[in-house]
């Protein structure tokens, strides 16, 4: 008896799964256009969907500008995230240790006490930061560490550039598409270490010079996802398919 009730619910599901693929593939074949908010995201549509999508990056808040200064090359690492396991914020912390760097976290999350409990003294946490907090946060920080793992956008490391700060991340996602090698930031290769706290060793020893061009690339490339350019997209587009 109970093998025939274990029969009928694995049929039972079987049956269920085919209609929800069924469902998953014909209703998105309705749909009239398709906008995404990066490559990486069109890249899926067309993959699962089998449909193209043009990209309109989302509007980000982007200061009108920006004080560049080297004051910020001697300042503190940050990074704005949920703290969840998906994120890789330990990978974040295990680096600061290491290198005995400044870090802020900033955020809240279920990680929250394992996440403490491994940071070092040199690891702080901000779990409260309202807008006022945050803007001032990140305008006076040295540069944005990210760790998370296919981002379809990534708003806060863009969010980041907006105020100068050179963006460190985990080449994955849609932050290959806004951080540019060497260029307003550092792309690193191995969710390690290692491969971390080399890019960041590599921030560390440019010049003056080098850092505020760094800083000043960072910020001109934020511009691409205002909201202006957010607003003139989406009316081109409307305009194109109307």
């Amino acid at each position: 008896v109970e093998w025939q009730k274990y029969l009928l619910v694995k049929i039972y599901a079987n049956i269920v799964n085919h209609y929800l693929r069924m469902w998953d593939y014909t209703s998105p074949q309705r749909v009239d256009y398709y906008i995404a908010n990066s490559e990486e995201t069109r890249l899926r549509i067309q993959k699962f969907y089998r449909r193209d999508a043009s990209v309109i990056y989302p509007p980000v808040d982007i200061p009108s500008k920006f004080k560049n200064s080297v004051e910020n090359k001697h300042s503190y690492f940050i990074t704005v995230s949920r703290l969840a396991r998906v994120k890789h914020i330990d990978l974040l912390i295990k680096t600061a240790n290491k290198l005995k760097v400044n870090l802020k976290i900033v955020g809240q999350g279920r990680d929250l006490p394992y996440l403490k409990e491994m940071a070092g003294e040199t690891v702080e946490f901000v779990e409260n930061a309202d807008d006022n907090k945050l803007k001032d946060l990140l305008s006076r920080a040295k540069a944005f560490l990210f760790a998370a793992v296919d981002e379809e956008f990534g708003i806060a490391p863009v969010e980041a550039m907006g105020y100068g700060i050179p963006v460190i991340a985990y080449e994955s996602g849609g932050l290959k598409e806004t951080v540019e090698h060497q260029v307003n930031g550092y792309l690193y290769k191995e969710l390690s270490i290692d491969s971390l706290s080399q890019q960041i060793r590599n921030l560390n020893k440019l010049s003056d010079n080098q850092y505020l061009n760094m800083r000043e690339s960072a910020y001109r490339g934020s511009r691409k996802y205002s909201e202006e350019s957010f607003k003139k997209n989406i009316l081109r587009f409307l305009n194109k398919v109307s």
